[in-house]
């Protein structure tokens, strides 16, 4: 596998192209079909159910999932100049996530056949195996970075971490359903895997571009270092309170200290990248938009 040249690559493209894919066919129209169906005097029955939890994981992964994955492989070599390994890893990524989703949405669609739980378990497996392989190319990226540390490198080490584990989570959830024949996840579970998806995967890379790009492109002042570590610990913390609280069914008071964690964190973050301060100067457009980093 070639190491060179990947600057000239647009992996993003693929990634945006399957997302917009799987909204589509699987959690755009699922979705409209779920809110028409009660204005079509339609029972709100098991199947409605089971298409809504089955919408969700589509959104989560496919087309929320798939854009940051595709962003990630573009913009964090560049960012912390790591060499990045390509094409097979990101493509096998890609392939795997839109493979599990599609196994896992129609095993969930179909969960009066014989079918059902094999594709769901599948579904989980293979879904879980291509997040293994997104976090581990861009754990290639992190090692061969020259700088190991920084306000942007927490974000993206929280960002591949939880990726991982929701991967994990959903494959746990998916498991369980087969060996139970259940149509539905196990709710406090799958509380759990929107949360670690939302907050821990998606919010995380998020967090990382807008550190490394948002004062760049908007002019805006330095960013508060030790406000955006508080920000990253609260988050982090927050996260693992909520989960630990939805596996363990535990009191209530347990999750409501990891959703007060949470919002400390986001509401840091925001003063930590000072957006609220406006621009340091007037905001001028460039031709080429990379030429401002080099």
């Amino acid at each position: 596998m070639t190491m060179q040249g990947w600057a000239s690559q647009r992996l993003y493209r693929p990634f945006v192209r399957a997302a917009l894919i799987v909204a589509v066919v699987l959690g755009f129209s699922t979705g409209a079909a779920i809110l028409i169906m009660p204005l079509l005097g339609m029972d709100r029955s098991l199947t409605w159910v089971t298409h809504s939890q089955s919408h969700g994981v589509a959104q989560l992964f496919g087309w929320a999932g798939l854009f940051v994955m595709g962003l990630a492989y573009h913009v964090v070599p560049r960012f912390i100049q790591g060499t990045l390994r390509f094409p097979v890893p990101q493509k096998l990524s890609m392939w795997l996530v839109v493979v599990g989703l599609v196994a896992r949405f129609s095993g969930q669609s179909l969960y009066k056949t014989s079918a059902a739980d094999p594709l769901v378990a599948a579904g989980g497996v293979i879904l879980f195996a291509g997040m293994l392989v997104f976090g581990w190319a861009l754990l290639g990226v992190m090692r061969t970075a020259p700088r190991k540390t920084g306000p942007v490198h927490m974000w993206i080490w929280a960002g591949i971490v939880w990726s991982v584990v929701a991967g994990a989570l959903h494959l746990a959830i998916t498991v369980r359903m087969a060996v139970d024949s259940a149509p539905l996840s196990y709710a406090p579970w799958n509380e759990a895997l929107i949360y670690a998806a939302l907050f821990g995967f998606i919010v995380c890379f998020i967090f990382a571009v807008t550190v490394r790009a948002l004062q760049g492109f908007l002019l805006l002042r330095p960013t508060y270092l030790k406000a955006n570590m508080a920000a990253f610990w609260l988050l982090q913390i927050g996260l693992a309170v909520l989960l630990a609280g939805r596996f363990t069914e535990a009191d209530q008071g347990v999750v409501s200290t990891g959703f007060i964690l949470c919002a400390a964190g986001l509401l840091i973050f925001v003063f930590a990248v000072r957006i609220l301060e406006g621009p340091s100067g007037p905001i001028r457009r460039f031709a080429v938009g990379y030429d401002r980093y080099g």
